[in-house]
């Protein structure tokens, strides 16, 4: 990822979580649980960038 000036998180409303972008940083999770079921608390979604870019590689 990459640092952006303002916005761009990426929010986990289930679990109350917010992680904002941040150069050399990677996020992970797991979708399904040890069971293979689908983790419905790892729903997520991201948030728009009010200032700046986002990106991954």
């Amino acid at each position: 990822m990459n640092d952006v000036e303002k916005g761009g998180a990426t929010v986990f409303p289930k679990l109350n979580i917010s992680v904002f972008p941040v150069k050399n940083m990677a996020l992970m999770w797991y979708n399904l649980n040890p069971a293979g079921e689908i983790e419905r608390n790892t729903l997520h979604a991201g948030c728009p960038v009010a200032v700046g870019h986002k990106w991954s590689e």
